[in-house]
């Protein structure tokens, strides 16, 4: 039995400690938000559909998932364009993690960083202007 309550103080200290380094993670995201977004809007811009992979992981979606969604709406991607993407938001961008995993494969959901800096909605109205041929900065987006 005490050993059952060290483990549980001991878990307890943990997730404390955890929730504090996420706190201090957010405020500084924060406070970086406008350089962070402006190194995203340069690849989305880039790159638009790597903004889409990105709107496209919402946590239930496998990879192949991803495709069909993809291409069920309009947009051509193969399997390994989409597999490069979401590696490259996941390794270089940290935009996108690894969920749960299905029979089917892993699925893929936002990041932390999607809900500090409102990411969804923002490269939602990001990629609906250029695709309507606005260009520049969006600055309403940021």
């Amino acid at each position: 039995m005490p050993e059952s309550l060290e483990s549980f103080a001991e878990l307890n200290a943990i997730r404390m400690r955890l929730e504090g380094i996420e706190s201090k993670q957010e405020m500084l995201v924060r406070a970086q938000a406008p350089q962070i977004l402006s190194a995203i809007w340069a690849l989305v811009d880039k790159d638009h559909l790597l903004g889409q992979v990105f709107l496209a992981a919402n946590g239930n979606r496998t990879q192949q998932e991803i495709v069909d969604y993809l291409r069920s709406s309009g947009v051509s991607a193969s399997q390994p364009t989409v597999s490069r993407k979401l590696d490259r938001l996941m390794s270089e961008m940290g935009l996108i993690e690894l969920g749960v995993r299905k029979p089917s494969g892993a699925t893929y959901r936002k990041s932390s960083l999607d809900r500090i800096l409102h990411l969804t909605p923002k490269v939602e109205k990001r990629l609906g202007k250029v695709d309507r041929g606005v260009e520049g900065r969006l600055e309403e987006a940021q």
